[in-house]
C-alpha cells in the first residue's frame, strides 16, 4: 500500500527509509525548504492515493493517469533512483516524451532526495550539454509503449571524478 511508505532519505542505504533526523539542522535553510516542498507534493500525492485513488491527476491526449498509478509510479521510480546510488542533493535529469507522466516522475525523483533537471526530449545535443552542465549522472526517461521509467547513469562516477 502506497499510504505505507515514509518519506525516503539519504541517511541510510539500500533505500530503506530514515525515520530519524540527523543532519536535518546542519543543512542550509535554502535546501531544507526545497526538501520541504517536495515532501509537501509527496505526501499530498499520497492522500489523494489513498483518499480518491482512481480519480485522474494527469490527462495526455486519450490517456488518463489516476492518482494511485502516479503515486505507485513515483515509489517504484524513487526506489530506483536509491538503488542506483542517488544522494541527497544529487542531480537527476528528466527527459520524457509528452505523454509520459511528468507528476510521477518529479514526485519520484523528489522522494529519493534528487534535484530535476528537465530536459528537451527533442534536442538531444543540448540535453546533454545541460546534463553536463548540471553535474546530472542520472538520467530518467519514459515514451510511449513503456510501462516503468528508466534510469541510466552513475551518480557515484560523477562523486569519484569531483574528488
Amino acid at each position: 500500500n502506497y499510504a505505507d511508505i515514509v518519506p525516503m532519505r539519504h541517511g541510510t542505504t539500500g533505500g530503506k527509509p530514515d525515520h530519524g533526523a540527523s543532519g536535518h539542522q546542519t543543512r542550509p535553510l535554502r535546501q531544507r525548504r526545497k526538501a520541504a516542498m517536495g515532501l509537501m507534493f509527496t505526501e499530498k500525492l499520497e492522500v489523494w492515493a489513498d483518499e480518491a485513488p482512481d480519480d485522474p491527476v494527469w490527462l495526455v491526449g486519450h490517456r488518463a493517469w489516476k492518482a494511485r498509478r502516479v503515486a505507485q509510479a513515483a515509489c517504484q521510480l524513487g526506489k530506483t533512483l536509491i538503488h542506483q546510488g542517488l544522494k541527497t542533493g544529487d542531480r537527476v535529469a528528466l527527459r520524457l516524451s509528452g505523454t509520459a507522466c511528468w507528476p510521477a516522475a518529479v514526485a519520484g525523483i523528489w522522494k529519493a532526495g534528487g534535484v530535476v533537471v528537465p530536459l528537451d526530449p527533442v534536442a538531444p545535443d543540448a540535453a546533454n550539454r545541460i546534463m553536463t552542465l548540471a553535474g546530472a549522472r542520472l538520467l530518467v526517461t519514459a515514451w510511449p509503449g513503456r510501462k516503468a521509467f528508466r534510469v541510466t547513469g552513475s551518480p557515484a562516477a560523477h562523486r569519484r571524478a569531483s574528488v
